[in-house]
């Protein structure tokens, strides 16, 4: 496989996996390393499984049928089951979404933009997008972005080496058990993205 191919496949990946880290992904990862440092790092190696899982599993089944996980239960099942299969899906869009713009307007105030602005800037951005059609410059120009992104967001938060604890941690408590609800959410949520 040449270079260039490689980098086409590379792009459309990119772009997958970071739809898959949403604003409440991000927070809820930044908030449970603040609380516990790298305590949980037995936590996060082991819902990589799942993830695994299901991306893989998803993957597959669209690539060989280029049906989604509704089109497959009523093709296969009945067209009650994939409604009330899609119910807690659409519930998990419209939270998502939700999440996802409270993640733009905390961004936003960040960075010193009025959250109401960055709003709705990205949200004409967003309809810009998908009026022209033109995904692929998007693709290209947010590739660019997320690289810078991710790059800063690793700086910001690499622990100074004699703070770097990894002795795994656990407990009943109740807060303990919300931050473990809240990467397990993070984890089973990316499976409606097949869909």
């Amino acid at each position: 496989m040449s270079r260039r191919e490689m980098m086409q496949l590379f792009g459309p990946a990119w772009i997958a996996l970071l739809a898959d880290a949403d604003a409440a992904s991000i927070i809820g990862g930044f908030i449970t390393g603040q609380q516990y440092g790298l305590g949980l790092t037995w936590f996060v190696l082991l819902l990589a499984l799942p993830l695994f899982v299901v991306q893989e599993t998803a993957g597959r089944i669209s690539a060989v049928t280029g049906k989604g996980l509704g089109e497959i239960i009523r093709t296969y099942y009945s067209r009650k089951l994939a409604i009330v299969a899609t119910l807690p899906i659409f519930s998990i869009d419209v939270f998502t979404y939700i999440s996802e713009y409270v993640g733009i307007a905390i961004g936003s105030y960040l960075i010193g933009i009025p959250p109401t602005l960055g709003l709705l800037s990205f949200f004409l951005f967003h309809l810009l997008v998908i009026l022209t059609r033109k995904y692929e410059k998007t693709e290209r120009a947010l590739i660019i972005v997320s690289f810078i992104l991710v790059l800063s967001s690793i700086i910001v938060t690499i622990p100074k080496a004699s703070n770097l604890d990894l002795s795994p941690y656990f407990s009943t408590s109740n807060d303990f058990l919300t931050y473990l609800a809240i990467n397990i959410g993070a984890v089973v949520t990316v499976y409606k993205r097949q869909s």
